[in-house]
């Protein structure tokens, strides 16, 4: 059954309609679009945030890690693949998703340090729509960009690596 807001279906939402509704901004240099959607605060100080995210499928969110655990919801769209490589130099996908019959994942939770990339499956919509959480709150110093130089590390992963890599060294 198709879900219906004002006379509007959500299978006809286009990925530029969401960036306008949802007022989301170009990230970079990661990929993709976000807005900051909410954050809590303790004793004056901001200690953990949640920010929407959409990736068109004809982009990346490109190989980086961060300071803090992070928590990825699925709101809606087509699924996303996201790759983790960790330090101890095994990996990880997991797909996120609405077809829980398919073992999709409609939350995920990646470690700090933990490299992470992901991609658009499917492309009937043509972007997937998530939320991740963060605790302690993201910090641009805590965020770092990988270039394909981690094949050297995850060989086996090359293909995956380029995928999600936007820095060629």
């Amino acid at each position: 059954m198709m879900a219906e807001r004002k006379g509007e279906s959500i299978d006809m939402l286009t990925a530029k309609d969401i960036i306008e509704k949802l007022n989301l901004q170009k990230l970079e240099p990661e990929g993709g679009y976000f807005r900051r959607s909410a954050e809590v605060e303790e004793d004056g100080q901001v200690i953990a945030n949640s920010i929407y995210y959409l990736l068109e499928a004809d982009d990346c969110s490109a190989m980086h890690r961060l300071h803090a655990d992070e928590i990825y919801h699925f709101y809606m769209g087509d699924p996303l693949e996201l790759l983790e490589l960790r330090p101890d130099g095994s990996s990880k996908i997991t797909v996120l998703g609405p077809e829980l019959d398919k073992n999709m994942q409609l939350q995920v939770h990646i470690k700090k340090q933990v490299w992470q990339g992901s991609v658009v499956l499917k492309k009937d919509y043509g972007y997937s729509l998530i939320a991740t959480t963060m605790c302690p709150q993201f910090t641009p110093e805590g965020f770092e960009l990988a270039d394909d130089s981690l094949i050297i590390d995850y060989p086996l992963q090359k293909e995956d690596i380029l995928k999600r890599t936007r820095n060629r060294e």
